[in-house]
């Protein structure tokens, strides 16, 4: 007979102690976190009727290191949190046994040192003021999922109401504090890992797995700006001048050194390419080759341009995902589609270089894809659904 899986979560590591490894239902991540600091050694009173904790609340660790750098749109708002957030039933008192009661009878929660420890770093995961997101910045890593603008803003509004709730929940009355520390420790932070941790993973069991964010309106300000830029030569009737101009409107420079991006085991038989994602240098570099710069007097030699900027802005949108169905099937297709459709480049130009490369065929089925993209994030992933994790 076979136990069932635990549920996912952050679990000791079983190959270092020392730290944390998220289990995603099925088999161990490549996710992981510092162990959490041990709790304090004072008697943990117990709090009847609600379930252990599992693990260190997600979001202080790891987890919510994702959060950095976000705005916009609501998410679940914190009356969704209170309930879950008053122990069993009283009003938001409890009668747990301990010591250091104060002379009314009344500990508040925010006296908890836990409670403290927890609510600090969980602000910490904000930037100063009112920072806004770059959406030309390579998507955070540590988005294992979703990692458009417009997802992160929303991921962001979230975790500023989980920060309301659980500053509102500090005023929650107990008669000792070694209460009030047990349930910080034991309950809260359950509660909060259970229905906040999910944001690092695209947002599942919360209505952002089904909401979809469009393409950034600074990006679609780029795209027509792009688009309207007049494409002629200049007197010796190189196009590199203009190429460079689009290449500098989404933060890039072109290069020629073609090991100057790192991109790993690249076929350099192309007319250029960008190295995107991972630990690589190429964010802000579209490389030509050889073969690319024997057309500089050509207007394909701006198609091309525009074929890697499409890559690009693809990236901000999607983040890393090479490895869906769709890309792999027809990637380089969407982004001479997206190309087109969103930049002003030329159909007939690319066209031709897909009669020489059929992965770089445009049809239908890429012009669809493209125009979903940029519609919907949830378009990056296979069947617009997210993937299992």
């Amino acid at each position: 007979m076979t136990e069932p899986s635990p549920a996912a979560g952050w679990y000791a590591d079983p190959e270092n102690p020392a730290r944390h490894r998220y289990w995603d239902g099925t088999s161990w991540t490549d996710h992981v976190q510092d162990a959490p600091p041990a709790p304090s050694e004072r008697p943990a009173a117990s709090v009847p009727g609600r379930r252990k904790r599992r693990g260190l609340i997600i979001w202080v660790s790891a987890g919510v290191v994702v959060l950095l750098g976000l705005v916009t749109a609501v998410v679940w708002g914190a009356h969704q949190f209170t309930s879950a957030f008053v122990p069993n039933g009283t009003s938001g008192t409890s009668s747990a046994a301990g010591s250091g009661g104060s002379a009314d009878g009344g500990v508040p929660l925010s006296e908890a040192d836990f409670y403290q420890r927890e609510l600090t770093n969980l602000r910490a995961k904000l930037p100063a003021g009112d920072a806004l997101i770059d959406p030309l910045a390579a998507p955070p890593a540590e988005f294992v999922v979703r990692a458009s603008p417009g997802y992160r803003a929303a991921a962001r509004e979230y975790l500023e109401s989980v920060i309301a709730t659980v500053e509102e929940a500090g005023s929650m009355q107990f008669e000792t504090l070694d209460a009030a520390e047990s349930y910080a420790y034991s309950t809260l932070g359950a509660d909060i890992e259970e229905q906040a941790g999910s944001i690092l993973f695209g947002g599942a069991g919360t209505e952002l797995e089904t909401r979809g964010f469009p393409q950034d309106p600074a990006i679609v300000e780029i795209e027509q700006r792009i688009t309207d830029t007049d494409i002629a030569p200049d007197s010796d009737g190189s196009y590199l001048r203009v190429a460079e101009e689009l290449a500098a409107l989404v933060g890039s420079r072109i290069t020629l050194d073609q090991d100057e991006a790192g991109c790993p085991n690249l076929e350099k038989d192309i007319a250029a390419f960008v190295c995107l994602g991972g630990d690589y240098g190429g964010w802000g570099l579209i490389t030509y080759t050889p073969e690319g710069m024997a057309k500089v007097a050509d207007p394909s030699f701006v198609a091309t341009m525009k074929h890697e900027i499409a890559h690009k802005l693809i990236h901000v949108q999607c983040g890393n995902q090479s490895a869906v169905k769709w890309n792999n099937a027809y990637g380089e297709g969407v982004a001479n589609s997206y190309a087109v459709i969103y930049l002003g480049a030329d159909r007939a130009a690319l066209a031709r270089v897909g009669e020489a490369h059929p992965e770089y065929v445009m049809n239908d089925t890429t012009d669809a894809q493209a125009r979903a993209l940029h519609e919907s994030d949830l378009a990056c992933y296979d069947n617009d659904a997210l993937p299992v994790q």
